[in-house]
């Protein structure tokens, strides 16, 4: 934040200029781990927290190694219909497979709405 002031068209006036400059509001992250179950595992994860400067929250997230495969995405929305509730949903994708282990693979699919409301200010 940038605090400009000039004297005004009297002593007693000033002119006042504020800039404020946004903060960055993307993050990126990555991973990599081992697991006894599934193996060698990565994930990476992209969140954007002011989505087109509306406040929104987006995530996306990959998750992946030799047996397992998961996509996550979520959004928020924080003020619903210019109210204090936010609502939001998630949805996820994830495939195990283990046939050459356990003779066995799976997929599911499946997603979450949700609503909140603060209870505090804080």
């Amino acid at each position: 934040m940038t605090l400009k002031r000039i004297i005004g068209s009297a002593p007693d006036r000033i002119i006042l200029t504020i800039e404020v400059v946004e903060d960055d509001t993307k993050s990126v992250s990555f991973g990599i781990g081992y697991s006894q179950t599934y193996g060698i595992i990565g994930d990476t994860a992209v969140t954007e927290r002011n989505l087109f400067g509306t406040g929104d929250k987006l995530t996306v997230k990959f998750t992946g190694g030799a047996t397992t495969l998961q996509a996550e995405l979520g959004f928020t929305e924080p003020h619903l219909l210019d109210s204090n509730f936010a609502a939001g949903f998630d949805l996820f994708y994830k495939n195990l497979d283990f046939t050459t282990q356990a003779s066995y693979m799976t997929q599911r699919i499946g997603g979450d709405v949700r609503i909140g409301y603060p209870i505090t200010d804080e």
